[in-house]
């Protein structure tokens, strides 16, 4: 059994080592993506103001585009929520691992299963933390989309010809 234990913490520390390792260049991706969107879907909103209704085609290709932006973000935004479950999930494993290590006699195999865990999980106020990752939860992204909301309504009441 603590053979097993320690194999499993060691799977968990590998995958939170590779998540720290990769999570600065997705977080930046993520964010000029998202970026990006915006200014596309604003960009895409403001010709659909300036359009003749005689041009049906280009209207249509529009809203479709559109669609096709405002798709991609709530597709963004699915793919980080089911990915932080993911590493929430973690965390229960870990818990439930540090439970059975506490089953044993070896008080120095307790002592030290703990301070794996200790050092690995924490809570943080914006939802879970792994190591120096925090993991938001799906209340920062509905913030994140109320934003994006805002923004365009607000931007398309200031840009107004």
């Amino acid at each position: 059994m603590k053979m097993k234990l320690k194999r499993l913490y060691k799977i968990y520390i590998r995958l939170i080592v590779f998540v720290e390792q990769v999570q600065p260049y997705v977080a930046q991706m993520t964010v000029w993506g998202i970026f990006v969107n915006i200014i596309g879907s604003q960009i895409v909103i403001n010709c659909l103001k300036r359009i003749e209704n005689d041009e049906y085609f280009l209207l249509i290709l529009l809203f479709y585009a559109l669609i096709v932006e405002l798709s991609i973000i709530i597709f963004l935004t699915y793919v980080m929520s089911k990915f932080n479950l993911y590493l929430n999930s973690i965390r229960l494993n870990l818990q439930r691992t540090t439970c059975l290590a506490m089953k044993t006699d070896d008080i120095y195999f307790k002592f030290h299963m703990t301070n794996y865990y200790e050092r690995i999980v924490s809570r943080k106020q914006w939802g879970l933390r792994i190591g120096p990752i925090t993991v938001l939860t799906r209340l920062v992204f509905l913030k994140l989309m109320i934003f994006y909301v805002r923004f365009t309504v607000l931007s398309s009441k200031l840009f107004k010809n």
